[in-house]
């Protein structure tokens, strides 16, 4: 009789850890939404990074993304990342990265001054 109540205690506890389990490991909106926006912000990111006329700058830190109308936008002030110049010396940065969160495309990218992409009109097109 021992042993059968053993086996039942071993069975339940099994199930009491595979509920746990599921429970954290589930894809809640939340979680996915937490993915998309950290695989754009990489995106971006990279994409920013690629920018750098000479080696050794620095890549954009994280930002908190602002979600609005089927877009995402980071944004980094100036001076939050550095590109090495020519001449050896580090000059302060800033951009801006909006991505569609439906495809994860950037559709605008601007560093400083600058703007690398502008296909604004790519979000409203397909709405």
């Amino acid at each position: 009789m021992g042993r059968v109540i053993k086996g039942i205690v071993a069975v339940g506890g099994l199930a009491v850890v595979g509920w746990i389990a599921s429970v954290l490991l589930a894809d809640t909106p939340e979680k996915h939404a937490g993915r998309v926006d950290a695989a754009i912000l990489r995106q971006c990111q990279n994409a920013i990074r690629s920018l750098a006329r000479f080696g050794d700058s620095d890549r954009p830190g994280p930002a908190v993304g602002a979600r609005s109308e089927g877009r995402i936008t980071f944004e980094w002030p100036d001076g939050s990342f550095y590109f090495l110049q020519g001449d050896n010396t580090r000059a302060p940065q800033s951009a801006r990265c909006i991505a569609r969160l439906d495809t994860q495309t950037i559709i605008f990218l601007q560093l400083r001054d600058k703007v690398i992409v502008n296909d604004m009109a790519a979000l409203t097109s397909t709405r």
